[in-house]
């Protein structure tokens, strides 16, 4: 099984897993109380997670990778339990440390599958509190429902008017256009984009002052993306060429799997500042 392949199996078994949990109910009022002092919906709580679902998960995840470092942390869950409950508690705190205890393996793998293990359980909260965020303006780099960072953008409509997907729970939030969301510069000559000739749907959104980039969906019909976590699998070859020219991802979400696949054969049209059609050669 090739890295594609390993990655369609991933993405399968994430999709079709249904976490049994109650979702949160928030009444709206509080949601916009929350929103507006610039604090996630669910900052702070501790909301149930399926740690069944979160188990089963970490264990199919890893035998589909079947590399040594799965096969590692398989055995190390196996002697003992990595508390879901407990980590996604401290993430919704704010304590990134609680993705440290890596069990022996790569930090990067840990975190994807952990988080891959959790999503479904996030992502019923976020059916629940999505509408809530709706009409209040949001223009912090975190998800408004769990504080996550985005792994992808989307230009819906004409113009397109940008959306961020949570990593996580998968919840989309409006945000400028023009301005990078992780450090927030408005520097047009520090914003760039690269577009695939053969991928006229999808695009990297570069900032030269931070040195991170997104992944962004072009939907001219205006249409979200409806499998974000698809979609991201799906454009690791993105990823790549960001690597390649020294971007980072502000995702622990990224897949780290395997060999880092190459780029189309046709390679990508470069161009300097946002919405030009100005070529970089």
């Amino acid at each position: 099984m090739d890295l594609s392949d390993r990655l369609r199996e991933i993405h399968r078994v994430v999709r079709d897993a249904r976490a049994d949990v109650e979702p949160v109910r928030m009444d709206p009022a509080t949601a916009t109380l929350r929103l507006r002092a610039g604090q996630p919906l669910l900052a702070g709580a501790s909301v149930p997670v399926d740690e069944k679902v979160a188990a089963r998960l970490l264990r199919e995840i890893c035998r589909i990778v079947a590399t040594p470092q799965a096969a590692w942390l398989l055995d190390a869950a196996g002697q003992r339990p990595i508390p879901f409950q407990a980590m996604a508690d401290a993430l919704l705190a704010g304590q990134a440390e609680a993705l440290a205890d890596t069990r022996g393996v790569p930090a990067a793998y840990f975190a994807f599958v952990v988080l891959a293990a959790l999503r479904p359980s996030f992502r019923r909260h976020a059916e629940s509190l999505e509408p809530l965020t709706e009409d209040v303006p949001w223009h912090r780099p975190l998800c408004p429902i769990c504080g996550s960072v985005p792994s992808l953008a989307e230009l819906r409509g004409d113009p397109g008017r940008r959306y961020l997907r949570c990593a996580l729970c998968e919840g989309a939030w409006r945000v400028p256009r023009l301005r990078c969301p992780f450090c927030a510069t408005t520097d047009h000559t520090r914003l760039r984009y690269l577009r695939i000739e053969e991928e006229p749907d999808m695009r990297l959104d570069l900032c030269d002052a931070c040195r991170r980039y997104l992944k962004t969906r072009i939907a001219p019909g205006g249409e979200a993306e409806p499998d974000p976590f698809g979609r991201d699998l799906a454009t690791l070859h993105l990823d790549a060429l960001a690597w390649e020219r020294g971007y980072e991802s502000a995702s622990p979400a990224t897949p780290p799997l395997g060999r880092r696949p190459r780029p189309p054969a046709q390679g990508p049209t470069p161009h300097g500042g946002p919405d030009t059609a100005r070529r970089v050669r």
